[in-house]
């Protein structure tokens, strides 16, 4: 009859390094995910405010004024680091100033660059954030 023998402490140990690293693995991903995800709603929440203040900005000026809109939604931008290439900032007055309903829209695209994306290999690494407002144009040409 055949004696079993307990494992060795060294085949133990070893399991236990491989069970770590498999699990340790899967624990980073799911953190850098977290990290990137919460990065992206904060950007995007700066991206809404910056949107807001360009509309009501936007909204008590003539279209004439559109550099000093872009210059105020950048400001706003620039407190997290968010810089969008200009063609991303769009700026649209109403034809009719007489119409009282006449909407005055303001919308910001950028491309948020992940950190734990490309690193993985998971997901590409940018992702398209947006932020649009309308408000009703309150100025006078």
């Amino acid at each position: 009859m055949r004696r079993l023998r307990p494992r060795s402490n060294d085949a133990i140990k070893g399991n236990a390094v491989i069970e770590v690293a498999i699990v340790l693995s899967f624990l980073l991903m799911v953190l850098f995910g977290i990290i990137d995800f919460g990065r992206a709603w904060w950007n995007s929440n700066i991206m809404h405010t910056a949107c807001r203040e360009g509309a009501r900005l936007a909204a008590v000026t003539a279209p004439a004024d559109s550099a000093d809109v872009i210059q105020r939604i950048r400001d706003v931008l620039s407190t997290a680091a968010i810089n969008p290439d200009p063609s991303d900032i769009r700026l649209s007055w109403p034809s009719d100033p007489n119409d009282p309903l006449a909407p005055v829209i303001v919308q910001i695209n950028y491309d948020f660059d992940l950190i734990a994306g490309p690193v993985l290999g998971i997901i590409p690494g940018t992702i398209p954030l947006s932020a649009r407002c309308v408000m009703k144009w309150e100025g006078g040409p």
